[in-house]
């Protein structure tokens, strides 16, 4: 929804004429949308490790482990959310309308929860999926570093031309179309 308000807050309220009339880039545009998205799953995920804490001291467990939910939110949690912030932008700038990309992207939810159960439950098949974490106290996260790395790596690339091509698509002004400057 955020990216959604992001991208088409400046059409809404018609005040595109003037933000398109300045001398600034498109990849400034997108990469300052993109960094107020990801800003915010950092501000979440610390929401996250904040509550945390606190329930582990309401119930009377003092050791905490910091490292532990810094390596679990931060490094395996946040690469998926910020490829889901790529992807948000992108739907957002290819479809016409606001209310469309939403739909457009509640439909990709529906799908990434739907496909395991049609028997596409590999990584390769569902979009931007990085494998989970799974912690133990004997081997920590164990052998799981070099596959995440790996698909992170995958999924990187392609959302890697999804962003060029959203700053390629980026609307300025009246007209819609593929910008090469």
């Amino acid at each position: 929804v955020y990216a959604g308000d992001l991208v088409w807050k400046d059409r809404e309220q018609n005040f595109y004429e003037l933000v398109d009339s300045k001398p600034v880039s498109n990849l400034f545009l997108y990469l300052s949308k993109l960094a107020s998205l990801v800003l915010l799953q950092v501000f979440l995920s610390l929401i996250i490790l904040i509550c945390g804490v606190l329930i582990q001291t309401f119930k009377g467990y003092t050791h905490y482990e910091l490292g532990l939910y810094f390596e679990t939110l931060f490094i395996y949690g946040l690469p998926s959310k910020i490829l889901v912030c790529v992807l948000c932008l992108f739907i957002q700038t290819l479809s016409r309308n606001k209310y469309v990309g939403h739909s457009i992207v509640i439909l990709y939810w529906l799908g990434m929860l739907w496909l395991p159960s049609l028997g596409f439950e590999h990584r390769l098949y569902l979009v931007g999926a990085l494998p989970h974490a799974t912690y133990s106290d004997m081997n920590h996260f164990g052998t799981l570093y070099k596959p995440f790395i790996a698909f992170t790596a995958n999924w990187a690339f392609l959302y890697f031309a999804m962003a060029l091509m959203t700053i390629l698509l980026w609307r300025r002004g009246a007209e819609a179309g593929l910008k090469l400057t």
